[in-house]
């Protein structure tokens, strides 16, 4: 029973919104990419990772930037830098 219960907990995670904040800035540490980019790699809407990544502005570990028509995502440098290895 622990097993099934551990399994199910993981599959709940990897679905949870915040297994998905935590993809989205291991993408944009990756390399700098626009909202609709990562929007795109979800199954969900523009607005919905709009509002991840607004989580991940409010702390600081990234930064969005207008450029033309496009919000380009990138990370804070600074910031990642102080961030846990284990986040």
């Amino acid at each position: 029973m622990g097993v099934c219960r551990r399994r199910r907990s993981t599959v709940f995670f990897k679905r949870s919104p915040i297994a998905r904040v935590g993809d989205i800035l291991k993408r944009a540490v990756e390399h700098e990419q626009s909202v609709s980019a990562l929007a795109r790699r979800y199954d969900m809407s523009f607005a919905a990772v709009q509002k991840h990544i607004a989580v991940l502005e409010r702390a600081s570990l990234v930064i969005k930037e207008r450029r033309g028509r496009e919000q380009i995502v990138h990370t804070n440098g600074p910031m990642i830098a102080k961030t846990p290895r284990s986040v």
